[in-house]
């Protein structure tokens, strides 16, 4: 079984742990081309943008020469160059100082970005006049391009066009492809030692998951080879201690149930076994000829059999109340009329032993929703009980009273008597099937131990409760309390 449980535990880690690194790779691949594409758009259109402001530059001072020139462009050419040799020699310096101290980048990438800072300048038929590279001049360039440089106007009207840098071509230059391939690099480590970091910590949450699980599945196992009493120990405060929890009650309530199931089976087994082994004895005693075949004989082994009837009967009202509510017959009842009835079948019982029967109601009480003859039942077990351990002289008391709170009423219906009592101990388990507060009382004068269990069952399947006070050598008052503003 331990094999299996680590099987099982290892392939749920692998699931939940794959899950987890799919998922974070697929987010960190994500991320990594979202910013990829989005550094290179930006930082394009930054170099644009760069780039027009030293074309608007460079159009302020070929404008001037235009019109120094007598509004024309004739020898703009040698202008251009004289300029772009200064610019030139200026960026030439910084990146020369720029690269011997921050060690970042090799001075062979100084004439790329010398060729990449290229000045054009383009008359209105889209012709190159000047050509900072000597390369296109006279050419006639593409619309789409020169569209997007700097005009240069003289008395409102455009004579040229300046072009400079990524305005001629859009391709980035080596130096620019190098700075991305750096942003890039430097994305791509950060998330790899992102998702490397999100799968170790993603190990342990997995595992802080599979381990209690693990533990569950452990205690689960046990239970299922018998062992009722294990739990399980988890230091959390999540859905899964409270799986831990609810696996704690019910195993305990499992193992409650299986020393309740063995010790009824052993009071079914020692209640029943007296008259069987009575009927038994009469039987062989008739069978050897001790006993002649007489009535009395036969009406004793007769007795017992109805003692045996009556505890199966007994045990079967007791399962089916417990199983389905539905036995019962609710209907809007008069509860003065069935105290009545009980109270007059019990006088001449209570007279016989010169037991005082007493009734005590309150007047106002409505008609209450319940089944007449199971609560009949109920009133007949308590009073017969009560009528059996109270000695002669003593005074029983059949109550119902009204009790109003603030958010419900409730009856109580109630039996007191002045019998012998019942320890504080004992008082708990008066309920319980077969218990009986006097273990020296036999069947005959004791009844089948059943009949407060079939009282409490009955009374909770109307809805209600019932309890038990007492003081021993003073008496005992069971009370049946049912919630009037419930309906069952």
């Amino acid at each position: 079984m331990s094999n299996f449980t680590k099987t099982r535990r290892s392939k749920l880690t692998v699931k939940l742990l794959g899950i987890f690194a799919v998922l974070i790779i697929s987010v960190a691949s994500i991320m990594l081309i979202s910013v990829n594409l989005l550094t290179t758009r930006q930082f394009k259109r930054f170099i644009l943008d760069s780039d027009l402001i030293i074309a608007k530059d460079y159009a302020i001072l070929l404008k001037k020469y235009y019109e120094i020139n007598d509004n024309s462009w004739e020898n703009v050419n040698n202008f251009v160059h004289t300029i772009w040799k200064d610019s030139r020699d200026r960026m030439s310096m910084l990146m020369g100082r720029y690269t011997n101290h921050q060690n970042m980048m090799e001075p062979a990438a100084i004439p790329l970005l010398e060729n990449s800072q290229r000045l054009i300048l383009i008359n209105n038929s889209g012709q190159i006049i000047t050509d900072s590279m000597n390369l296109k001049v006279g050419e006639v360039h593409p619309p789409e391009h020169w569209l997007k440089g700097v005009p240069i106007r003289s008395a409102e009207i455009i004579v040229g066009t300046v072009l400079y840098g990524s305005m001629i071509d859009p391709v980035l230059n080596p130096m620019d492809k190098y700075f991305l391939r750096s942003v890039n690099w430097a994305i791509g480590l950060s998330s790899l030692i992102i998702v490397l970091i999100s799968i170790v910590l993603g190990y342990y949450f997995v595992s802080s998951i599979v381990s209690p699980l693990n533990h569950l599945s452990k205690a689960i196992s046990q239970i299922t080879e018998g062992d009722l009493d294990v739990q399980v120990s988890i230091d959390s405060e999540d859905e899964i201690n409270n799986l831990a929890n609810n696996f704690n009650e019910m195993s305990s309530k499992l193992s409650e149930a299986k020393k309740w199931r063995s010790q009824l089976t052993a009071d079914i087994a020692h209640e029943i076994r007296t008259p069987i082994t009575t009927i038994q004895g009469e039987l062989e005693a008739i069978l050897d000829g001790v006993y002649p075949l007489e009535i009395g004989t036969i009406k004793n082994i007769y007795q017992d059999t109805v003692i045996l009837s009556s505890i199966v009967e007994d045990l079967q009202l007791l399962e089916s109340f417990e199983v389905s509510t539905k036995l019962l017959n609710l209907k809007d009842e008069n509860i003065y009329n069935i105290l009545d009835n009980v109270f007059k079948s019990f006088k001449s019982s209570a007279m016989e032993k010169k037991i005082l029967l007493v009734k005590k109601y309150d007047r106002d009480i409505p008609l209450v929703r319940l089944d007449e003859r199971r609560i009949r039942q109920v009133l007949n077990n308590l009073l017969s009980n009560s009528i059996r351990y109270s000695p002669g002289g003593s005074k029983i008391i059949i109550a119902a009273q009204l009790v109003r709170n603030s958010d419900e009423n409730e009856l109580v219906i109630s039996v007191t008597d002045s019998g012998i009592g019942i320890e504080k101990e004992q008082l708990p388990m008066i309920f319980d099937r077969f218990y009986r507060v006097d273990t020296s009382r036999s069947r005959g004068s004791g009844g089948t131990g059943l009949g407060l269990s079939i009282s409490k069952t009955i009374v909770e399947s109307h809805g209600g409760r019932i309890t038990a006070e007492s003081v021993v050598g003073e008496g005992t008052t069971i009370s049946c309390i049912f919630n009037l503003s419930e309906s069952v």
